[in-house]
């Protein structure tokens, strides 16, 4: 080895000194890197996992609010569809009662019509008997005597009465 230039003693010491310095670096270098090349490695993970369950939450969130969207557009449907029901049934409730009064406002026009014309009746039966009685007896006083007059008089006064008692 002398031939090649290399000194034996000098080799075993650079060899020793490589292992010492192999120990110092794994020691004091290579296991805190690994320690911190592991930490962050796990921090990555985590950060992943957490990303990954996150972006779960999410779809999840998404769907539970497309659910809830879902729903409430059904519901407002059906409470349109039950207003709308509602609301035929009141506008039918209202043409009933306003056909109802309006048959009973009628109806009570044809009585006071009714009850109107039979008072008439009665009035102008009055002043036509009245009036008839008055001209029979200016006639009759000029025509006949006084005991005739009576007679003819208490005749149709019976007369008259008799047909208003009959109608």
């Amino acid at each position: 080895m002398e031939q090649l230039g290399i000194q034996p003693t000098q080799l075993l010491l650079q060899i020793f000194n490589f292992l010492i310095l192999m120990y110092l670096l794994k020691r004091f270098l290579y296991k805190p890197v690994q320690k911190l090349l592991e930490e962050r490695k796990k921090k990555i993970e985590d950060g992943l996992k957490f990303s990954d369950k996150a972006k779960q939450e999410l779809e999840e969130s998404q769907n539970k609010r497309d659910e809830i969207i879902k729903k409430a557009k059904e519901e407002t449907k059906e409470i349109i569809a039950q207003a709308k029901k509602d609301a035929k049934i009141v506008e039918q409730d209202l043409i009933r009662q306003a056909q109802i009064e309006a048959q009973n406002i009628l109806q009570k026009a044809k009585k006071d019509i009714e009850l109107e014309r039979q008072y008439l009746k009665k009035r102008i039966e009055t002043e036509t008997i009245d009036i008839a009685t008055i001209m029979v007896s200016k006639i009759l006083q000029e025509i006949l005597d006084e005991r005739e007059h009576r007679q003819i008089i208490g005749k149709k006064i019976a007369t008259i009465a008799r047909r208003i008692q009959k109608e």
